[in-house]
């Protein structure tokens, strides 16, 4: 047999072999911020479906801080959207916690039921943007490293993707008098960075979580850092490109600890924030 066809042949048997099984299209989002963005809600008390792995929205993951609890979903993978990836460090302590990722992910699943969903989440608790968020700050620089990798591990598997919008729900570190007051520069620069270094330049749908009036009382008092930061939080969604933002007034926080939402509270706010990049993608629709 002449060599040239059996090198053909086995190039072609070998490529049959290596690839995947199955390829998806994958519609990425993110998820970025501090500890409500990790989530402290205790997962005891869903109910289903959000109880259990949602077998159509994926999850990657990057635990950034050493925890105390157990129950975590394994982190640096893919995995089925489920709880068990939230802060880990709560007196009480939960089995399990949870974020704004499982109603985030099964909102947009819903909205896109011929598309696969995919999550993206890296947050800090009590992180702040001026510093440890800005362009130059490590956590910013594990954010972007964390999220490329997650897409390389897709790419790899054969899949394709779109990153098509992100979640930021933070504000509280940063309403200190010293760095109030920049907050709306820094969250527009955030933005922008984002965009740049994960989004190709383009002006993918980003939905801010307000501050609210639930975690803290001085969100009322002009001057104070909450209301500072919080008027700043609605300034950016409304000067800035899609850009929305997300009131959680009234969602529901822990009793022992009012700075953080409980279970309640968790699953309006990945509701509320999977409407808002819904709303932007309508006015600035993305394919498919």
């Amino acid at each position: 047999m002449n060599l040239s066809i059996i090198s053909n042949t086995l190039v072609i048997a070998f490529l049959i072999v290596s690839a995947p099984a199955y390829a998806d299209h994958y519609l990425v989002y993110l998820i970025g911020g501090q500890s409500n963005a990790n989530g402290r809600a205790d997962a005891a008390q869903l109910a289903e479906p959000l109880a259990s792995s949602q077998k159509n929205v994926r999850l990657y993951w990057h635990r950034s801080q050493k925890t105390t609890n157990v129950g975590h979903l394994p982190e640096n993978q893919w995995t089925d959207l489920a709880p068990g990836s939230g802060h880990g460090i709560t007196v009480p302590v939960f089995a399990k916690e949870f974020g704004p990722e499982l109603t985030l992910g099964q909102t947009l699943a819903n909205a896109h039921p011929q598309s696969k969903i995919a999550i993206i989440k890296y947050s800090v608790g009590g992180s702040n943007l001026h510093q440890q968020w800005s362009e130059k700050g490590p956590l910013y620089a594990t954010f972007v490293k964390v999220t490329r990798d997650a897409l390389a591990v897709l790419t790899t598997q054969g899949h394709t993707f779109e990153v098509r919008g992100m979640v930021w729900q933070q504000g509280e570190s940063d309403t200190t008098a010293a760095t109030a007051k920049d907050y709306e520069k820094n969250l527009i620069d955030l933005i922008q960075h984002v965009r740049k270094d994960l989004f190709d330049g383009k002006a993918i749908p980003f939905s801010i979580g307000g501050l609210s009036n639930s975690q803290d009382d001085d969100i009322n008092v002009v001057g104070k850092g909450w209301f500072i930061v919080r008027k700043a939080q609605e300034s950016v969604a409304k000067t800035v490109t899609n850009v929305a933002f997300v009131n959680s007034d009234g969602f529901g926080v822990r009793p022992d600890d009012r700075i953080h939402f409980n279970h309640e509270g968790q699953i309006a706010l990945g509701k509320a924030h999977a409407d808002a990049i819904l709303r932007l993608e309508k006015l600035a629709p993305q394919k498919p």
